[in-house]
């Protein structure tokens, strides 16, 4: 990710027990502390999934990226649904 820089998005994917788990886009939000600060709520409230495939995306702000080390915490209030980062280019 480029620091300071607008238009950027992170991608997460949603799982559970049994796999991929799509169409929980509205259940999944994202916190992020940057440069070791506070976990706060991002700004894209919850992500838009990427055709039926169980990864959503998160579009940020450019103060979102402005920092060196950013650290993401999605979640799924879907019970036995987990949610990790993807990386990316």
């Amino acid at each position: 990710m480029k620091k300071n820089t607008a238009s950027q998005r992170f991608i997460v994917k949603a799982f559970d027990d049994n796999g991929a788990v799509t169409g929980d886009a509205a259940n999944i939000t994202c916190k992020l502390a940057i440069d070791g600060g506070a976990y706060t709520a991002i700004t894209d409230v919850n992500p838009v999934e990427i055709e039926s495939s169980g990864q959503y995306v998160f579009d940020l702000t450019q103060a979102e990226t402005d920092g060196y080390e950013l650290s993401f915490l999605p979640v799924s209030t879907t019970i036995g649904v987990q949610v990790m980062g993807m990386p990316t280019n």
